[in-house]
């Protein structure tokens, strides 16, 4: 009975800390750990995208997004208070012109593990939902939004099953960002449930081919 208890207070204090992450990435994206200074001209690319997992919440008020998926489409624009999240950042700071002279381009796609709930690209409300970042990263107050071309013939979009995220993005030299809401994994059973089954002596099995991400 001893050895049940331990596992099951292991697997109970694991649960809380599991997080939705980004599982695929091709093309320009490039999947990397956040750094502490994200302002214009301080983590810079001509050719790629950096994509970074930030970090599991649960709002504690309305989170302001520029498109919302999950409910009714466009029109709320809002993810609501109590609901649990996971934020990620896409960040695009091109150096300057390339050799022929165009602005710096960039395309590919991102795939995460849990469903695209929300979009964040303006500097208003990409500065509302910075505390979903790491701790401590520094941001630009402003210049930090998708420019018009970015947003409109095809500078993104988003597949079927809501995982996965195409961009195709042209850019001047200053940063641009996208912060992607996706929702949290689902827990497998609940923590008091499982304790039920322990302590009642039961027995129970993982299926082959699920995976655990922490």
């Amino acid at each position: 009975m001893g050895k049940l208890l331990r596992i099951f207070l292991l697997l109970a204090s694991s649960m809380g800390n599991v997080q939705a992450l980004i599982i695929e990435l091709g093309g320009d994206a490039l999947l990397g750990v956040q750094p502490a200074n994200l302002r214009n001209h301080h983590y810079e690319s001509n050719v790629n995208v950096f994509a970074f997992n930030e970090q599991a919440f649960v709002l504690t008020e309305d989170l302001s997004v520029n498109r919302e998926f999950e409910f009714d489409g466009d029109l709320n624009n809002a993810i609501a208070a109590g609901t649990h999240i996971n934020s990620h950042l896409l960040h695009f700071d091109p150096i300057g012109k390339d050799k022929k002279g165009k602005w710096s381009r960039a395309k590919g796609w991102i795939t995460f593990d849990t469903d695209i709930i929300g979009l964040i690209y303006s500097n208003r409300f990409l500065r509302g939902s910075d505390f979903l970042s790491q701790p401590g990263t520094l941001f630009s107050k402003s210049g930090r939004k998708l420019d018009k071309h970015e947003l409109n013939h095809g500078g993104w979009n988003i597949s079927a099953d809501s995982r996965t995220l195409w961009f195709d993005w042209k850019a001047k030299p200053a940063v641009d960002q996208l912060r992607v809401i996706t929702d949290p994994p689902v827990n497998v059973s609940a923590p008091s449930s499982l304790a039920l089954l322990l302590l009642g002596g039961g027995i129970f099995a993982v299926g082959r081919g699920r995976k655990l991400l922490a």
